[in-house]
């Protein structure tokens, strides 16, 4: 069950953003995030779903150079969530 919530408003295409969100996931991530799903809201905006099992290594891998100046590029704008189910 995902217990991270990722919400992300860039301006470059959906197909882009799922791209490299891909991309670093498979290259980095998937050490200490699973049941990756990248979701669609609109062109512009998208929910990232994962289990993360590390967050302070999921948000240092979020301030590497590339990534930041990634996100400089396409104005990417990021705001994490750490969910608990509710019972």
């Amino acid at each position: 069950m995902p217990n991270t919530l990722v919400i992300s408003t860039f301006d470059c295409s959906f197909s882009e953003f799922k791209a490299i969100g891909k991309k670093v996931a498979k290259e980095q991530g998937y050490v200490f995030c699973s049941e990756l799903e990248i979701v669609k809201v609109y062109e512009y905006k998208a929910m990232i779903l994962m289990n993360c099992s590390d967050l302070k290594k999921f948000g240092a891998m979020l301030e590497q150079p590339e990534l930041k100046q990634w996100d400089k590029d396409n104005n990417c704008f990021d705001v994490v969530y750490n969910l608990k189910l509710i019972e």
